[in-house]
């Protein structure tokens, strides 16, 4: 299941970008995930270069 679409992407991978040349950038969360059973949100900011990790508030 793809919870990303390719232009969120895209977006969160240009703001690590972002980050990577400019360390004091400091990026608002673009994407919320939640868990629909609990309590859990992750307020996404980032996509490293890896293309697997997100970065971002839990």
């Amino acid at each position: 299941m793809k919870l990303l679409s390719p232009g969120i992407r895209s977006l969160l991978a240009a703001n690590f970008e972002h980050w990577v040349r400019n360390p004091r950038f400091d990026p608002f969360p673009l994407v919320r995930l939640f868990n629909p059973t609990g309590r859990a949100v992750w307020l996404v900011s980032e996509l490293y270069a890896d293309d697997d990790t997100l970065f971002g508030l839990c």
